[in-house]
């Protein structure tokens, strides 16, 4: 069933340009590639480095401020909307006060789509019913509201290291776990795992997106704590692998700060593209941390590793 706030998000993305176009000229290049950043979930220096080089004339620090702030405005109305929506859900009554910037907005510039579109989900978000989106029905819950504002964020977010001319994305602490955080510019997401026979646990991966082919990942389970340590990484490392149809891995030991720790590195064949992997696997008391990196070019591969092993806290 379709998230709502997604079918919002394509209603209202084009404002972005619309607004944004009026502090001054966008290419067709640059509109697509600042659609793409808003869309396609990454943002990296290739694409930030092709969005200003395409400027014949740079605007002024100014102009680009303004265009930002412009460029940024509805990421930050819907995640107000969003707060909104979920004071309706608790409370289960209308919150139109808590999203009365976003309603006046769209009020006065007369976007009659987009303001029908935030009086119903708060209305829908109050009292529970069905909500009618593209042809089909949804609700709209709490885990959807919390959803939708951690792509809007993340959005926003993109949008903003895209428009910034210095490519200098700031890391931010993420907190995975009570004793898992790791300092990342980009946001991880994470998604539920089924359950089948290389999979027993009900740990979520946590992933994000440094590219288009480029990615890097954590997940967290229990294990026995009366098994050996070694036995426990090398078992969690293969386990990985296996589900890419690589079996003839042998990982190298090291700690990590004080932790032992299994390294290795593979590469994935598929018929559309081969992946390269760098992952490692941590025993930190009754708990393995598998994470690693991934990316078409083994390079980028390895650098994303580096840099999450050397960025990861285990406590």
């Amino acid at each position: 069933m379709k998230n709502p706030f997604f079918i919002l998000l394509r209603l209202m993305m084009m404002l972005i340009f619309t607004i944004s176009a009026n502090a001054f000229s966008l290419s067709e290049k640059q509109t697509n590639l600042l659609s793409k950043v808003a869309k396609a979930g990454y943002v990296d220096k290739q694409l930030h480095n092709e969005f200003w080089e395409e400027f014949k004339t740079k605007p002024t620090k100014r102009e680009m401020e303004d265009f930002r702030n412009q460029a940024l405005l509805i990421s930050n109305l819907n995640i107000i909307v969003l707060d909104a929506a979920r004071e309706s859900v608790l409370k289960k009554k209308p919150q139109y006060d808590l999203a009365k910037s976003a309603i006046d907005y769209y009020k006065n510039k007369k976007m009659q789509i987009n303001y029908e579109q935030t009086l119903s989900i708060l209305e829908r978000a109050s009292d529970g019913k069905t909500m009618l989106v593209d042809g089909k029905l949804t609700y709209i819950t709490l885990d959807s509201i919390e959803i939708a504002k951690e792509n809007w964020r993340s959005r926003r977010d993109r949008i903003d290291m895209l428009l910034r001319e210095k490519w200098d994305p700031i890391p931010k602490e993420v907190i995975i776990n009570k004793n898992l955080s790791i300092l990342w510019p980009f946001d991880f997401f994470k998604k539920e795992l089924e359950k089948d026979q290389n999979n027993s646990e009900e740990s979520p991966l946590y992933y994000a997106q440094m590219g288009e082919h480029t990615a890097a990942f954590i997940i967290s389970y229990t294990s026995d704590i009366n098994q050996n340590k070694n036995d426990r990484v090398v078992s969690c490392i293969k386990k990985g692998a296996i589900l890419y149809g690589v079996d003839n891995i042998e990982p190298s030991f090291e700690h990590l700060n004080g932790d032992v720790m299994a390294t290795t590195s593979y590469k994935a064949e598929s018929t559309e593209r081969n992946y390269f992997f760098n992952v490692a696997c941590v025993v930190h008391n009754d708990q393995l941390i598998f994470f690693g990196a991934t990316s078409d070019k083994y390079l980028d591969s390895l650098s994303q590793f580096s840099e999450l092993k050397r960025n990861i806290n285990i406590h």
